[in-house]
């Protein structure tokens, strides 16, 4: 961290600037730390110490500037004096990195060396009122001699210590910055990870090693398919790629009751094995996480509609021409033409019969094998033929409508309207 020569390959000593907190001189600070162990009885302490970075975007801190390296620098020691009270730590900045931009690195003793108070803020327990950013402060006093605590480790807790100092306007001006929402900048940086590209995946895109990209298509493929989490995991691992499920009161329950986040491990082109943790700042998308996975499960089981045959249109029928109702003086004027002719056929019918002879009259011979019979002499005048009387027929009311009018013409009409209508003289 303090010693050696910096990865980028310019031979130049890896730590720009080195400081400490709580009296640590970075020349000795391995032989400090060993005797504050041995003060309070800690020689054989599994943890020894807590190590943790923050870096700086080029926006925040000028990588060509070196006076932005020491201001990097102090805001690393605020950060250790607050989430850290009392443990003496050993910080050195470094721009090494690929991007080339300013990061501090720090090494804080797991024991303290002096009596200290711990003020934080966390979320509110059952029963207590928060603050109107929806937290509770809380003070916690630490003797010497004690271990980091867990608050102290917490990670939500130390991202919420750097915003706190960074917005921190007194301080920040003191080194010559301004004070500036960390956490709204975090946010709106965050646009979707397929739309960002840090230095390092740029470095990977040019080697031809773009592990991320590869890792967001295998996923979009296996849930698009799956439906359920076993099958979503078999899809992933037969593609090379290891799903691995945590805990969380933030994550999504699959129906096992058991709220989980996703992360992902796998080995890119060049051999190397990569972890990627799906969502948060530092996440590869949430696109990828628990939750987004589970809504593409259930609209992969979910019954697809079926396409509704749609309806042929017929040709409209031709409408039938309709006949107009007779009048009811076509009715008798059609009732009168037909009388006249009914008349007229009678007529005719008459006379032919009355001048026709039965002499006359020729009838076809008959054949017949039989001798002939004696021809018997008729002698008087000729009979006139009878007309066949006619059937007894029901009328109806068109037919006894014809009737009356051909009867009310037989009858005389009156010359005068005082005959016509019986008025006398």
């Amino acid at each position: 961290m303090v010693r050696g020569t910096a990865h980028d390959g310019s031979g130049e000593p890896r730590a720009v600037y080195v400081g400490g907190v709580g009296g640590i001189i970075p020349a000795v600070a391995p032989g400090q730390f060993a005797a504050i162990r041995r003060r309070f009885g800690n020689e054989g302490a599994k943890r020894q110490g807590i190590m943790g970075y923050i870096s700086f975007s080029r926006e925040e801190l000028d990588p060509d500037d070196p006076d932005a390296g020491l201001k990097a620098l102090r805001i690393g020691q605020r950060l250790v004096n607050k989430q850290y009270p009392g443990h003496p730590a050993l910080l050195a900045v470094q721009r090494d990195g690929v991007g080339g931009l300013w990061h501090v690195h720090f090494l804080v003793s797991a024991v303290s060396d002096r009596d200290a108070v711990h003020i934080y803020r966390r979320k509110p327990r059952k029963g207590e009122q928060p603050e109107p950013d929806g937290l509770i402060e809380q003070q916690d006093a630490r003797a010497a001699g004690r271990a980091v605590s867990s608050a102290m480790t917490n990670a939500w807790r130390l991202q919420h210590t750097v915003d706190s100092v960074l917005a921190d306007e007194e301080f920040m001006q003191s080194i010559g910055l301004t004070a500036y929402d960390n956490e709204a900048l975090m946010e709106e940086r965050r646009v979707g990870m397929a739309d960002r590209a840090t230095a390092a995946e740029l470095e990977d895109q040019h080697a031809g090693n773009d592990w991320r990209a590869h890792l967001r298509a295998v996923v979009a493929d296996a849930q698009a398919e799956a439906t359920s989490l076993d099958e979503y995991r078999d899809l992933l691992s037969a593609r090379g790629i290891e799903l691995k499920t945590r805990k969380s009161k933030t994550g999504t329950d699959f129906g096992d009751g058991v709220p989980v986040n996703f992360s992902y491990r796998l080995t890119d082109a060049l051999g190397k094995q990569r972890n990627a943790r799906a969502g948060g700042r530092d996440g590869i998308g949430d696109e990828l996480g628990s939750a987004a996975t589970l809504a593409r499960i259930e609209q992969n089981i979910a019954p697809q509609p079926q396409p509704q045959p749609q309806p042929q249109s017929l040709p409209a029928p031709t409408p039938a021409l309709q006949q107009a109702a007779p009048s009811f003086s076509s009715g008798l004027a059609g009732l009168r033409r037909q009388r006249d002719e009914e008349e007229h056929e009678a007529q005719t019918v008459e006379r032919v019969a009355a001048y026709e002879s039965p002499s006359e009259a020729v009838e076809a011979p008959e054949v017949s094998t039989a001798p002939p019979k004696a021809t018997k002499a008729v002698s008087g005048p000729p009979v006139k033929p009878r007309r066949r009387p006619a059937p007894f027929v029901v009328e109806t009311d068109r037919e006894r409508l014809a009737r009356e009018m051909r009867e009310e013409r037989q009858q005389p009409r009156p010359q005068t309207p005082a005959e016509q209508y019986g008025f006398g003289e």
